[in-house]
């Protein structure tokens, strides 16, 4: 166990340096862990120095707690300083697979099962960046520790990992997750010791007691029962994500073909066996219905326990098994490349050294996080203007902006003609689908005029007294001239 944690610890602090920049919603997370080091921790995500009600608060608090010291100390860069905490949070998760993995197999089979799930693509490329999944992962593993445990040497302190379960899914990434703890938890009970399930009972109890305590004392308790709401009911899982389906396919396939040679030496009346298949069902509407990669977080343990279960690992099926890890960590591998060379380094350097921190910039259309973190951070005179999607070409993205010409030049030349809207002006922030119809904006009066528009690429536009000073892929930047 001390080699997994001290292995894995190393592997994933080095990997937090790959990529030297915020990528994806590393961009919401970097300026709300900003907010908090600064605003001191709070019951609710912070965005913009505003109460922002789109993820649950724990992740950000803890994250925030691990970076002030590597910041103050060690003076470490912000970017790795904020991942650092997925570095603790997914060694820890290898050290829990590793206990788990353990109670289900012998151990050498565990050891396998666990190097698996720690050179697992998924848990390599966002197991090392600030993604909650990370460390919310880590409490399911925790309930589902628990359970084992407490059924296994029937002491009550095992027990209390259940209801911090719960409370930490919750609030570290979506209520959906915390129910999910729930489940997994009452899967096990139901089929190893259904005897015990008052304790089971009294256990959720008491964590859903905290979480509602949590919200209601926050100050913001309908927002927390709005969140409840529209993550339960989720809006992620409307559409058919086809090409998700292959990309995140693409993290797991390797283990297939283990999944099938084993398979046959896989008893379906094992107890064991049943909990990681019924764990693992819900994978398939997942992959199909949401187009987000991360969520294979919660599964790649069941995957790979029953990929492995039916292995002889004295046999040439070891040799097979090394070389999926290696296709595998390859996947991985291609991911940090590409990242690498991504296009938003060229832009970002560009605002820095040809438009200047000092000028007014717009940046508008589809929710651009990683260059609000990046203008954030580095003290830019910007204002954002939210209205507008990606489109999905196989695994290409492409901003997309919801203005028309009309409402482009108004909104230049009239910038806060509607202020009440501005976020600056609101009470608290709640992200929604409905968002992206109503100009979800920040209104800074120091950039009231653009200088610069920089704006989603597709549809093309006309924008009055502008002229395209550079055009990318994605994005398509404007420097603005004004007639007195």
């Amino acid at each position: 166990m001390y080699k997994f944690f001290f292995i894995s610890f190393l592997l994933y602090f080095i990997l937090i340096f790959q990529i030297p920049f915020i990528i994806g919603d590393e961009g919401y997370y970097s300026i709300s862990i900003t907010d908090t080091i600064n605003e001191g921790i709070k019951p609710y995500t912070l965005f913009l120095g505003m109460p922002a009600f789109w993820k649950p608060p724990l992740m950000i608090d803890v994250y925030a707690l691990i970076a002030i010291p590597l910041i103050e100390i060690f003076n470490m860069d912000m970017v790795y300083a904020y991942r650092f905490g997925s570095v603790i949070f997914s060694t820890i998760n290898v050290v829990l697979v590793y206990l788990i993995a353990n109670s289900f197999l012998d151990k050498e089979k565990a050891k396998w099962v666990t190097i698996i799930f720690a050179l697992n693509p998924v848990i390599l490329i966002y197991g090392t960046k600030i993604f909650m999944e990370t460390m919310s992962l880590t409490f399911v593993l925790l309930g589902i520790l628990g359970s084992i445990k407490f059924i296994e040497k029937n002491e009550n302190l095992w027990l209390g990992l259940i209801p911090i379960s719960i409370f930490g899914a919750a609030y570290t990434k979506s209520f959906t997750i915390g129910i999910m703890s729930i489940l997994l938890c009452g899967l096990y009970f139901v089929l190893f010791n259904l005897n015990k399930i008052n304790k089971y009972i009294l256990s959720v109890l008491i964590g859903v007691g905290l979480c509602i305590l949590f919200a209601y004392y926050s100050g913001f308790p309908e927002t927390y029962y709005n969140l409840f709401i529209e993550d339960f009911f989720t809006t992620r899982m409307q559409s058919m994500y086809v090409g998700n389906f292959f990309t995140t396919f693409s993290t797991l396939i390797y283990l297939i073909p283990l999944l099938f040679v084993g398979w046959r030496n896989i008893d379906l009346k094992d107890k064991k066996n049943i909990f990681m298949i019924i764990w693992i069902l819900p994978l398939i509407p997942i992959l199909i219905k949401t187009p987000f990669v991360w969520y294979a977080f919660y599964f790649i343990l069941p995957l790979t326990y029953l990929a492995i279960k039916g292995l002889k690992m004295d046999s040439i099926d070891l040799i097979v098994i090394l070389f999926l890890i290696l296709i595998g960590m390859f996947i991985a591998h291609l991911n940090f490349v590409e990242h690498s060379g991504d296009e938003i380094v060229k832009i970002h350097n560009f605002l820095k050294e040809e438009v200047g921190k000092e000028k007014c910039l717009f940046v508008i259309g589809a929710p651009e996080v990683v260059t609000y973190s990046y203008l954030y951070h580095e003290g830019f005179n910007f204002n954002f203007i939210l209205n507008g999607g990606f489109n999905y070409t196989g695994n290409y993205r492409t901003s997309a902006h919801f203005f028309t010409e009309q409402e482009i030049n108004n909104l230049k030349n009239n910038y806060l003609s509607n202020y009440d809207n501005c976020i600056e002006n609101k009470e608290y922030l709640y992200l929604s689908v409905s968002v992206y119809e109503n100009n979800f904006r920040s209104c800074k009066e120091s950039c009231i005029k653009p200088d610069y528009i920089l704006i989603s690429a597709i549809p093309e536009i006309e924008i009055e007294n502008c002229e395209i000073i550079k055009n990318y892929n994605n994005l398509v930047l404007w420097k603005c001239s004004y007639v007195e």
